[in-house]
């Protein structure tokens, strides 16, 4: 029997270092900044670490199915997914706008619940959706820098959710149109056939 053998790759502490000098550089100044900060640094401590496949790779976008979003639950409600993020090629640029290199990535995820509030009032999004969730906070490593980043928004994605099939972007909010066109003069995202699903950001 063969079995394959896991090296960890310990984003996580180091990331947490990072995240504590920018905590203790907002304290004074931007005290509520640095109070959801510290709540993200006990929810990356405290977390269940998952190791995931080089830039996420596991389910090619043309191959995502209903059933897929039906089975998007996380095993424990604080996980941490670390994720190497290593690309071929030259950076993307998004509408002349260089990308940074960020070789390093590692997903903060939640599941909603009332007792749960890294984020004050993070949780009035339950209104809408009352079938629950899961938050999703990225913090990447910027190559340039040597340093690890929280990003400055998240991600919510509810369990009652469907996936369509888009045709036509016409109708929808100008930012989405936007962010398709950028995703698309990258390649990231297909001209045609897209797929999409609820997220709230």
């Amino acid at each position: 029997m063969h079995t394959e053998t896991v090296t960890p790759l310990n984003y996580t502490p180091s990331a947490i270092d990072d995240l504590k000098e920018l905590e203790r550089g907002c304290l004074y100044e931007k005290p509520y900044t640095a109070h959801v900060l510290r709540n993200m640094i006990n929810l990356l401590e405290n977390s269940v670490k998952f190791i995931l496949p080089n830039c996420a790779d596991f389910i090619a976008p043309e191959d995502l199915r209903q059933t897929h979003l039906d089975l998007a639950r996380l095993p424990y409600p604080v996980v941490t997914f670390e994720i190497p993020w290593e690309k071929e090629g030259a950076l993307e640029s998004y509408f002349d706008k260089q990308a940074v290199l960020s070789t390093k990535r590692i997903a903060l995820c939640w599941e909603a619940k009332v007792d749960l509030e890294p984020v004050p009032g993070i949780n009035r999004v339950l209104d809408r959706f009352p079938g629950g969730g899961v938050f999703v906070c990225s913090v990447y490593w910027v190559d340039d820098r040597q340093c690890w980043h929280p990003s400055y928004g998240g991600l919510f994605y509810p369990y009652d959710n469907t996936l369509n099939t888009v045709a036509d972007l016409t109708s929808r909010p100008g930012a989405s149109r936007l962010a398709v066109a950028s995703l698309q003069d990258a390649g990231l995202v297909s001209q045609t056939h897209m797929k999409q699903y609820k997220a709230e950001l």
